[in-house]
């Protein structure tokens, strides 16, 4: 009878450590499962750079910012009656040290078509962000036809007073 009782009781303390074992074994598959779909995602699956693009980001220094201020026009806008004009100073960002020296060259032609660009404008066309926007746009359009070195990549509208 004794050995009966002991018998009985085996089973239950064995029962009462086994949760616990259960669970550290648990963490350990899941963390072995973890490491191992990371590395399979990485080897496997991850798009490799092409040979061309892994020599150029390691070599590639960081783009330089070339920033080109511009002095301020005064622009007789296009609205009836010509009573109507805009002060407009900006800066220019630019692509590279080339252009910068070369819109210093040519802005004589910079300045003509930037002229001729805002001085076609009404009031509505320039008054709100859109029409700004469309300015800056076709402001562009116009410089980078005429610099070769380069390209204008951004106007900044540092001015910008309609009387």
């Amino acid at each position: 009878m004794a050995a009966e009782a002991h018998d009985n009781e085996d089973p239950k303390e064995a029962k009462k450590g086994s949760p616990l074992i259960k669970i550290v074994i648990l963490v350990v598959i899941l963390a072995a499962l973890g490491g191992g779909g990371f590395f399979a995602y990485g080897k496997f699956f991850k798009k490799a750079p092409a040979e061309g693009d892994q020599g150029q980001t390691a070599a590639a220094p960081p783009e330089k910012q070339v920033i080109c201020d511009w002095d301020p026009m005064l622009v007789n806008l296009a609205d009836p009656g010509g009573k109507r004009y805009l002060k407009l100073g900006m800066k220019l960002e630019l692509n590279n040290d080339r252009v910068l020296e070369e819109m210093k060259n040519r802005s004589f032609q910079i300045k003509d078509a930037m002229l001729m660009v805002v001085s076609s404008k009404e009031f509505d066309d320039i008054a709100t962000p859109s029409g700004k926007q469309a300015l800056k746009q076709e402001m562009m359009a116009q410089m980078n036809k005429i610099v070769k070195q380069g390209q204008v990549k951004d106007i900044f509208f540092t001015d910008f007073i309609i009387q």
